[in-house]
């Protein structure tokens, strides 16, 4: 987990109990209770990075999916903390099926900075 900003409020394992609480509904399939949990979790720590990911991520997998949301949820991540692999994956996922692939393409993951596998 990346630092978190020391806030009132900003307690660390409030937070990941939250984002253990979001993870066991999402598993669960209950999409709408794991939206509300982060919500709630981000009204009272503010903007740390984890639980926009995460939220983000939950928004991306409601059917249908909410991707302009979930962008949203992406790049506060990425201002509160620009290392965070996860929404930088998330923001070009959400951004090549918002059909936005030239700016999707643009955004610098992980995936994209390994070399090829080599073929036979």
């Amino acid at each position: 987990m990346t630092r978190m900003r020391n806030t009132p409020g900003n307690d660390s394992s409030a937070i990941s109990g939250a984002l253990q609480q979001a993870t066991d509904l999402a598993d669960a399939g209950r999409s709408t209770e794991t939206i509300d949990v982060l919500a709630r979790a981000i009204d009272r720590h503010g903007d740390v990075a984890e639980l926009h990911t995460a939220q983000g991520w939950a928004l991306e997998n409601t059917s249908p999916p909410r991707w302009s949301e979930a962008l949203a949820a992406y790049r506060i991540a990425l201002a509160a903390d620009p290392r965070q692999l996860w929404a930088r994956l998330g923001q070009a996922t959400a951004l090549e099926r918002l059909g936005e692939a030239e700016a999707a393409a643009a955004v610098p993951t992980l995936y994209r900075w390994l070399p090829a596998p080599a073929r036979p």
